[in-house]
């Protein structure tokens, strides 16, 4: 049961991180190969999907935890 609720919490959490526009700060000043843009974008693109997951896990043991209580 507390596991079902945790994993919707984290899923929140990381929906709401993803939907920041400026998740990493750019402190190099010299030419890199990755603009901050494209760092900020893969990394929310990684926070969506582990939300994923954790959805997907949290539906999981809820339909468990209905089949045990039969």
């Amino acid at each position: 049961m507390i596991n079902t609720v945790q994993n919707l919490v984290y899923a929140g959490l990381l929906f709401y991180l993803a939907s920041l526009e400026q998740i990493a700060v750019n402190t190099y000043s010299g030419q890199g190969i990755l603009d901050i843009v494209d760092v900020n974008r893969s990394i929310s693109v990684g926070m969506v999907l582990v939300a994923i997951y954790l959805l997907y896990e949290m539906f999981r043991d809820m339909r468990r935890l209905r089949t045990l209580k039969t």
